[in-house]
């Protein structure tokens, strides 16, 4: 089933207020910092007590409600609802009211606010500098905390409500992951759908700088130019950083890309080798996953591989290399680990027949002496 991922805004109150003038003042009480819930409980619990019953079966009380029943029509089928609500009490509210009329909607959907877990802290347009330091990047690893639940292909952003300052941001993530993104046009009430763009990421730079990204996102109490002429840092990663005086971070755009890498397997492979001249698309599929698997099967070792006495990961030595042993898949891959503990791809045989199976080690010995001063260049696979 799929999961609607919502943010939520403040439109529920807009539309009562149309129809009930009075209720103004009341409202205007309660858009605060969420810091101040507890102290307006009272007024909180009158607009619940109002609002509430005129949102059930209402589907066009809040335009959370009406995108999400016209995205379930696009799906063609009911989904699962996530509502996040920004670090304010008006936010919360409306999630809590949004919340308990869509659970007495038709349909066989689950629909989750958690206080604890969905508001966003930092998220609120007050302060621009506690908006990007703390509210978005809160944002987007909390969205990703709910794509590790789900899966990318289960999960669809609907950004109809909330503050504009987070479209960007989420249409981004959105983009890099291959997300549906919906909004609903707020002057005609139609339901847009943005479209993929071909997107394209190298991710040899997030490689090349991992530390340094890890780094950021436990947050650095350094300068950041002490810290990149520490640490012989280019420009490369300067709009993936958040600084300010004495410290750094990653920005909400940083840390998209960051958690995206983090779902990748990245192995050095021969430049114009075997891996990139295979044709056959079920053998490379093959390949991959074997590789995926190996890279799997070492890692659990933490590349520490020199003394281990294991069959499969190191069923033959070739001079200063292993060959891993695949059963299925079958193959058998050819790999050293470098200096920096990464893997690199030498070689491999796809065992399909029992000639190539007699032969596959005085094939790859025959072959290394080519491969082994190429140049290699760096391959991501997802995990």
């Amino acid at each position: 089933m799929k999961r609607i991922v919502t943010t939520v805004g403040a439109s529920i109150f807009e539309n009562y207020k149309h129809q009930h003038l009075d209720f103004g003042d009341l409202y205007a009480r309660v858009q605060r910092p969420h810091t101040e819930w507890e102290g307006l409980k009272p007024r909180i619990e009158r607009i619940k007590k109002a609002v509430l019953p005129w949102a059930q079966n209402n589907d066009i009380a809040s335009a959370e409600i009406s995108s999400i029943l016209k995205i379930e029509r696009e799906l063609g089928e009911t989904a699962d609802i996530i509502f996040l609500a920004t670090d304010t009490v008006d936010s919360r509210l409306a999630a809590e009211i949004i919340f308990e009329a869509m659970l007495a909607w038709p349909g066989d959907r689950n629909v989750v606010f958690n206080p604890k877990e969905d508001i966003i802290a930092g998220l609120q347009v007050e302060n621009c500098k506690t908006l990007e330091r703390d509210g978005l990047p809160n944002l987007i690893e909390c969205l990703y905390k709910i794509i590790q639940e789900t899966y990318f292909e289960n999960t669809v952003f609907n950004i109809t409500g909330g503050y504009k300052a987070i479209i960007p941001c989420m249409t981004i993530m959105a983009q890099v992951n291959k997300i549906p993104i919906y909004y609903t046009f707020e002057r005609t009430n139609e339901l847009i759908r943005i479209p993929q763009a071909p997107i394209e990421i190298d991710y040899g730079i997030f490689e090349k700088y991992s530390h340094v990204l890890g780094d950021l996102k436990k947050g650095i109490e350094e300068d950041w130019k002490h810290y990149c002429y520490k640490h012989n840092i280019g420009e490369d990663i300067k709009n993936c950083v958040w600084e300010e005086e004495g410290m750094a971070a990653l920005n909400s755009i940083g840390q998209i890309f960051w958690q995206r890498y983090q779902s990748f397997i990245f192995i050095e492979v021969p430049r114009g080798g075997k891996y990139f001249t295979e044709n056959d698309p079920n053998v490379k599929r093959e390949l991959n996953r074997a590789i995926r698997q190996m890279f799997s099967d070492i890692s659990n070792f933490n590349f520490e591989i020199q003394t281990l006495r294991h069959d499969q990961i190191k069923h033959v030595a070739i001079e200063d290399t292993y060959v891993y042993k695949s059963t299925n898949p079958p193959f058998r891959i050819q790999y050293k680990i470098t200096p920096g503990k990464k893997i690199r791809l030498i070689n491999y045989c796809y065992i399909n027949s029992d000639h190539v199976h007699d032969r596959y080690e005085a094939l790859l010995r025959e072959e290394y002496n080519i491969w082994r001063k190429a140049d290699y260049t760096v391959v991501s696979f997802p995990k």
